[in-house]
């Protein structure tokens, strides 16, 4: 398993998933700000509701 920073939503409160990962270890390096981009560009092509977190994705 790799651990990493990344860009995420949080599954919903009743569900019994996982977040929705919106970034790639490959991305991991770019700033808060970079990272948030590419996240919201994601969530809105995939139409990923809700609010985004960025911190450890581990895999």
């Amino acid at each position: 398993m790799a651990t990493y920073r990344a860009a995420y939503v949080l599954p919903e409160a009743d569900s019994n998933g996982v977040g929705v990962l919106l970034t790639t270890q490959e991305q991991s390096t770019l700033t808060d700000d970079e990272l948030m981009v590419v996240a919201r560009q994601v969530a809105a092509t995939n139409d990923v509701d809700g609010e985004v977190f960025i911190g450890d994705w581990t895999d």
